[in-house]
């Protein structure tokens, strides 16, 4: 069984207390497993995915820091799909904003620019934007330079 095997059968538990605490698991198993970085991507969508299933900020918020974690653990920053996010934006929480912020950053693509600048208006967020704003510019410049090269 692979680790996305196993990741998807933790979201067949019913109980939002008993899967919280299994996401954390699996988030702490997949951190420190090997992985290629095509497998962390395959992991990270699945995970971002799933969010549209969920209204508990709890459980969102727990596979929002489990990608992180992941990503983390096996720096992969980038090549995922953030688009998945972009209906569910509406309804997060500042922390869930604050790790989408993090993730467009890394993202270096410019298509979320205008999400991350949608938050520089929303207290309690500006810094976290901003420092987004700053990621992705530094990702394009380092993309930009190395074309030249």
């Amino acid at each position: 069984m692979t680790s996305l095997e196993k990741l998807k059968t933790t979201f067949d538990e019913p109980d939002l207390e008993k899967l919280d605490a299994e996401i954390s698991a699996a988030g702490d198993m997949l951190a420190g497993c090997e992985l290629k970085d095509s497998e962390v991507i395959e992991i990270v969508n699945f995970l971002l995915g799933r969010i549209e299933h969920y209204q508990d900020d709890t459980i969102v918020e727990n596979i929002l820091n489990v990608c992180l974690q992941i990503m983390t653990a096996h720096q992969v920053f980038a090549g995922f799909d953030l688009d998945v996010i972009l209906p569910c934006l509406t309804r997060l929480n500042a922390e869930c904003s604050s790790y989408m912020l993090t993730f467009w950053g890394f993202s270096g693509n410019q298509k979320y620019r205008r999400h991350i600048e949608s938050f520089l208006s929303v207290d309690g967020l500006k810094g976290e934007a901003e420092e987004a704003l700053r990621e992705l510019d530094y990702i394009m410049g380092k993309e930009i330079g190395e074309v030249q090269l």
